[in-house]
């Protein structure tokens, strides 16, 4: 069994006015959010070779994000655990290292705004499931539903009732929405119709798109993306494995509606640019050991967009070969080997019920300094070093 503390839940009603926890008094968010911090992959890599002791780079990262000017929200894309307690296999760390990897840390960001929360693949039953389920899972405790210790006789002996769990929306605006999305038991490769996370995802996707019909644009955010460049020259990385389901599913791998997709899963950030597929952003440099990635290090020997495009048809790299309309990479952004967080602010603030749905978006390292800007307007994107004093762009096609 876990050791972990007595957790206690309390459901909050929108009529709320104030919050507050033994006299703490928490932030209730705005109703259209205009200052949003995105972080993702912040665990410590213990025993993996990565210093965790003093002031670790998440700890730093959240008291320099917790500076952000009128702060509204923050957005974490999952893996807030990387340690530990114990090393049996599927033993789940107790409250003590999940304070270590994840409250102490964040506790500067913590405090100044409400947060979003998405699962990681480090919070599946086989790690840190017991604690993503009381601490951080925005919904009431249901045993059946959420069980990490029992696995499921109709799965494989990884398989859990507490590895899936539904889609939800949260409204950003007036026809606007978050979808969270919680894929912690998709990794590489494929996932195989007769494979247990198949049907489930199945069934998860289908939910999503019933969601994204209440908005006319949607952001997912999830931790494994669907789209997204790693790995070796030999071997690389595209995407997980939920593409695999996503494209079975539909062809357009997204609903409509999707505008937008935050992910993070790759120690990386990156920007994607694509022909007919909304954007992408993967943000998962915000703590843990950085990938050492020879095909973005090769990526970034090229400064323009054609020659990087140029670069990945000659390695043969197809993202989605068998996706309908065909995945055409127009724009890609790397920062590699570089710790940091990501800032998106509302272009037009004053409106956010405005038709021209737009956002600025900054990329800082754990310090504080500008490395990228960019704007996201519906669904193209474009971005530019900050040192070339230049912007990234989302426009409407």
């Amino acid at each position: 069994m876990d050791n972990l503390p007595l957790t206690c839940e309390k459901p909050l009603t929108q009529e709320a006015k104030t919050i507050s926890i033994s006299g703490r008094e928490l932030s209730l968010g705005k109703k259209f959010p205009q200052t949003i911090v995105v972080i993702g992959d912040t665990g410590c890599r213990v025993p993996e070779g990565q210093s965790c002791d003093g002031e670790t780079p998440f700890k730093k990262i959240a008291q320099t994000a917790a500076q952000t000017p009128d702060l509204d929200l923050v957005i974490h894309l999952g893996d807030y655990h990387y340690r530990q307690a114990r090393k049996k296999e599927r033993e789940h760390a107790d409250f003590d290292t999940w304070n270590l990897d994840f409250f102490e840390p964040a506790d500067d960001l913590l405090k100044v705004a409400p947060w979003i929360m998405v699962r990681g693949n480090r919070e599946s039953c086989q790690f840190a499931g017991q604690g993503w389920w009381r601490f951080l899972d925005p919904r009431p405790w249901q045993h059946k539903e959420q069980d990490c210790i029992q696995p499921l006789a109709a799965g494989k002996p990884r398989d859990y009732a507490g590895d899936y769990s539904s889609p939800y929306a949260i409204p950003l605006g007036v026809s606007e929405q978050f979808i969270v999305f919680d894929t912690a038991r998709s990794r590489f490769g494929n996932l195989h119709p007769d494979h247990y996370a198949y049907s489930q995802y199945l069934q998860k996707y289908t939910e999503m798109e019933k969601l994204a019909q209440k908005a006319t644009h949607n952001i997912l955010l999830m931790h494994t993306p669907v789209l997204a460049l790693a790995g070796s020259i030999e071997k690389p990385y595209i995407g997980t494995a939920i593409k695999s389901v996503f494209l079975n599913k539909n062809k357009k791998l997204f609903p409509e509606g999707i505008k937008l997709v935050l992910a993070s899963d790759f120690h990386i950030w990156q920007h994607i640019k694509f022909s007919s597929h909304p954007s992408h952003f993967i943000v998962g440099f915000s703590g843990a050991a950085l990938d050492n990635s020879g095909l973005l290090e090769d990526l970034l020997r090229y400064t323009s967009q054609a020659e990087r495009i140029h670069y990945l048809q000659n390695k043969g790299i197809d993202i989605v070969p068998h996706a309908d309309p065909k995945v055409e990479i127009q724009a890609i952004d790397i920062l590699h080997q570089q710790y940091g967080y990501m800032v998106m602010k509302r272009v037009d603030p004053a409106n956010a019920d405005s038709k021209t749905w737009s956002w600025q978006v900054a990329v800082y390292d754990r310090s504080g300094e500008l490395l990228k800007n960019c704007t996201i307007q519906e669904k193209v994107s474009t971005c530019m070093s900050a040192k070339a004093a230049d912007t990234c762009a989302v426009s409407a096609t």
